[in-house]
């Protein structure tokens, strides 16, 4: 059993997340998690793809796609993941 005071965290693997423009981003639904950050790097990832890393609310934040064209450092934009792929652990307790 986890410890109660313990904070919650978040987990959704890069592959599952994409990064949008927030112009661009698809209205919020049901069926996803969507957060507002900063693009903070572009980096080379497995097979020479780009990947994103966005800063929200100060954590880092790992995305292997991107939906759109000419991202750079700094824009503004928003983090999309299906909900069903979003996992919540306390400590190391699995909540949901």
């Amino acid at each position: 059993m986890s410890d109660p005071t313990q904070d919650l965290k978040l987990f959704v693997r890069s592959r599952d997340t994409r990064v949008f423009h927030r112009e661009s981003a698809p209205p919020p639904d049901d069926a996803h998690l969507d957060l507002q950050g900063v693009l903070s790097q572009k980096v080379l990832g497995e097979g020479g793809r780009e990947q994103y890393v966005v800063e929200i609310e100060g954590t880092p934040w790992f995305a292997q796609h991107a939906e759109g064209s000419s991202f750079t450092e700094g824009d503004v934009v928003v983090v999309r993941a299906p909900v069903d792929l979003v996992l919540l652990y306390q400590g190391e307790d699995l909540i949901s």
